[in-house]
């Protein structure tokens, strides 16, 4: 038995001086909520799945999502997700750019890049970008004839290396259907990732993006 009545003026000075508990108490159940499902959710293995990374500030990532929608479905039916995520161009002026970009390549994060060439070079340089000849010479990955120049690089295995040239990458510049994505493809280079671990479906959108994306340079430009 309640020895003080409960009345409409107990509960009002009540929830004046104790709102801010209730509304404590709700953002962190929210927040407790929330980060439960975030580290709950089922994510897609890294077999299962090919991210693509581009690295210029003018890509329309929307529009390159449907794109990789599209290669999805025509040329990779049997993964879960193919991603993509535009990153801000890295010209060394945006510290913050530069320094995400060395974390998620250092951390094995994506299995395709789109670099400038000054990157590209710099991060195959560090064996970050898988060797492609082998997966030319067999047939699995079909270049259609491309200038291949810029994709050679040195790859320097230590300091006092006199480094060792390979095919790290892929010239995208012939591939001027990446306009419509708001990406101007004159000296970038596609990487894919050495420390992928899709590496046989990264190659399949490869091999598409150089199918779809080779075509001449559009008039008036």
């Amino acid at each position: 038995m309640l020895k003080t009545p409960l009345t409409t003026e107990r509960l009002k000075h009540h929830f004046q001086y104790n709102a801010w508990k209730y509304l404590l108490a709700a953002c962190l159940i929210f927040v407790g909520v929330n980060l439960l499902l975030t580290t709950t959710a089922y994510r897609s293995p890294p077999e299962m799945k090919v991210d693509l990374y581009v690295c210029f500030s003018g890509t329309n990532q929307e529009a390159l999502q449907a794109y990789l929608d599209e290669a999805h479905e025509k040329a990779l039916p049997d993964m879960e997700e193919v991603r993509a995520y535009a990153m801000m161009s890295n010209d060394g002026s945006d510290a913050y750019t530069v320094m995400q970009l060395s974390t998620y390549i250092m951390a094995g994060e994506g299995d395709i890049y789109l670099l400038s060439k000054a990157d590209f070079d710099s991060y195959a340089a560090q064996g970050a970008m898988l060797e492609l000849t082998p997966m030319i010479e067999s047939g699995q990955l079909n270049t259609g004839g491309i200038d291949m120049a810029k994709g050679y690089a040195k790859y320097y295995e230590d300091e006092n290396s006199l480094g060792v040239e390979g095919l790290y990458g892929i010239p995208a510049d012939e591939m001027f259907g990446l306009w419509e994505y708001g990406v101007d493809n004159r000296g970038m280079v596609f990487g894919v990732m050495a420390a992928g671990k899709n590496h046989d479906n990264a190659l399949k959108l490869m091999d598409y993006m150089i199918s779809t994306l080779v075509i001449p340079m559009p008039t008036g430009e």
